[in-house]
């Protein structure tokens, strides 16, 4: 089997999106002639677009000639301004730009393809060579990328659920057994840590930050049952779908939210400290209680929530069950904390015996 057709098929066997984008720097960069390529994702904060380099391979080219020492560096936040080729490229919704480079010792050309997903640009991969790009080359180039931004899209459409949107719960329980600390930051908390901790060491960074900050909650829409009884399913997937949305409004691109099931909810968010965690899950339940969802008028919504700490999500999840089942016989439409309740009585953590848990 030819070399491009075995790196072809390790990458579409890839069941994650870290390991897909590592698979198509490795085989772009195999390419022959080929100095280095570079993923970045495309982000924007605080209303300034920006790149953040994400993972680089050298090539197969000259190894007198620069790779990466010359400027950039992995998990360095960069102002798109910087790239204008790809900029230009995104404005007029292309799916790639080629241009020249020179860093004063040496000059090549470059083709950035930029990777769309529901026509909104996430990421852009860099392929640096000495010799100009013709026809056959960029044809080649170009293949290669789209194999990989189909099965891109694959993956996450298998990680979304199909009514709302949001992450499904198979994505969920991927997770599941992992702590918190053990699940990569998305790309805009990444750059969010590196902008505050530009001077520290990355990995650093994030364990410090993580310890405090990570909360688990559970959003439940109250009396579902009874919607769907009195409107019909086609009105109750209305709900979800608009619940869904008000989710999206008031949760920030660098928490995750998750469809877990019916009309639950998963929130994986980062926060201070408990104030600013009950203030925007408290937030989020006047939202939804202050909506006028159509035909059916009010609508309002449970909230247990849990400090991450070192837990395993499988642990967070019973914590915050147990909050969620309180606020559930305690009148509904609230925010219920569960460390608090544990600490007042209201609500027991699992009993433990010698060899199993009773739940």
């Amino acid at each position: 089997m030819a070399p491009i057709l075995q790196d072809l098929a390790r990458m579409t066997g890839q069941r994650n999106h870290l390991r897909l984008e590592i698979s198509v720097v490795t085989t772009l960069s195999r390419l022959p002639r080929v100095l280095d390529v570079t993923m970045m994702d495309l982000l924007q904060e605080k209303g300034i677009d920006y790149v953040l380099v994400k993972h680089h391979e050298s090539g197969q080219g000259d190894q007198d000639c620069p790779h990466y020492a010359a400027g950039k560096k992995l998990e360095e936040m960069l102002p798109l301004a910087q790239y204008s080729h790809v900029r230009q490229a995104i404005l007029e919704n292309r799916g790639h730009a080629v241009a020249t480079w020179q860093d004063g010792v040496h000059q090549g050309h470059c083709i950035w393809l930029i990777v769309w997903h529901q026509q909104q640009a996430m990421q852009c991969i860099e392929l640096r060579q000495l010799e100009p790009f013709d026809a056959a080359r960029i044809e080649l180039i170009t293949s290669v990328f789209q194999v990989y931004q189909n099965y891109h899209d694959l993956l996450d459409y298998s990680e979304r659920d199909s009514l709302t949107g949001l992450y499904n719960r198979k994505t969920f329980d991927d997770l599941r057994f992992k702590s918190v600390n053990a699940i990569p930051l998305s790309p805009q908390a990444r750059a969010a840590a590196q902008r505050r901790h530009s001077d520290q060491d990355q990995l650093a960074c994030e364990s410090s930050q993580r310890a405090l900050s990570d909360w688990l909650a559970i959003i439940d829409i109250d009396n579902f049952k009874q919607i769907n009884d009195q409107f019909g399913h086609l009105y109750g997937d209305e709900v979800l779908i608009l619940v869904a949305n008000l989710l999206r409004q008031n949760f920030r691109n660098t928490d995750r939210v998750f469809r877990y099931g019916g009309e639950e909810f998963v929130v994986l968010l980062r926060a201070a400290d408990q104030a600013t965690a009950v203030g925007v899950l408290e937030r989020l339940r006047l939202s939804v209680e202050g909506f006028r969802f159509p035909q059916v008028g009010l609508v309002t919504v449970s909230i247990g929530f849990s400090h991450a700490g070192n837990f395993m999500l499988a642990d967070l999840l019973d914590q915050a069950d147990r909050a969620l089942y309180y606020v559930k016989r305690n009148g509904k439409n609230q925010v219920a904390y569960y460390q608090e309740l544990l600490a007042s009585g209201k609500v027991h953590g699992p009993v433990q015996n010698s060899e199993v848990d009773l739940f």
